[in-house]
């Protein structure tokens, strides 16, 4: 992804107001991928009595490196970085098994030198529909910029709650 990174306009509170009115709190996206298929954690298969990582694993962590690379061509990112990541998986299965790999794979990728580098996250899950594909999208931001987001999100949720509970009252 090069130049500027298109946002979509969500409307709040006000007509023609959005999210784009609070600039000094809307930080930059350095780089995000969606991600579609079967997703695997770190698990381990015994064999010649060591623990060794499956194929299956294997071929998921590359898949997350390729899709990271081939949608944030020539995006290399310096210093710390804070991940909001969105994963639509079977409710039966154990969201932090996941997160290993694909900081491998954003690793990987070579959009980062190290995944020492992701100081911050935050992980919303959601459950797939049965027979879907699993879902996971990351988009990375400055960790300097990790508590503006906050405050922008917060704002941005209280505003949507008024402009709501205003339309509600109204049709009641």
């Amino acid at each position: 992804m090069s130049g500027k990174h298109k946002r979509v306009v969500v409307p709040v509170d006000q007509p023609g107001m959005s999210i784009h009115d609070f600039p000094e709190e809307a930080p930059p996206i350095l780089f995000e991928f969606h991600w579609i298929g079967k997703a695997y954690g770190k698990n381990k298969k015994y064999k010649d009595g060591a623990f060794h990582l499956t194929p299956a694993y294997d071929n998921f962590l590359a898949d997350i490196a390729e899709t990271c690379w081939a949608t944030n061509p020539g995006v290399k990112v310096k210093g710390f970085i804070s991940l909001e990541v969105h994963m639509w998986i079977d409710p039966a299965r154990d969201s932090d098994s996941l997160l290993p790999p694909l900081f491998d794979g954003i690793e990987q990728s070579a959009i980062i030198n190290n995944d020492n580098q992701i100081r911050g996250y935050s992980v919303a899950v959601k459950d797939k529909e049965k027979g879907q594909p699993d879902e996971i999208m990351v988009m990375a931001l400055p960790i300097a910029h990790r508590r503006s987001l906050s405050r922008a999100l917060a704002r941005l949720s209280r505003l949507l709650y008024v402009r709501l509970n205003h339309s509600s009252e109204e049709e009641g």
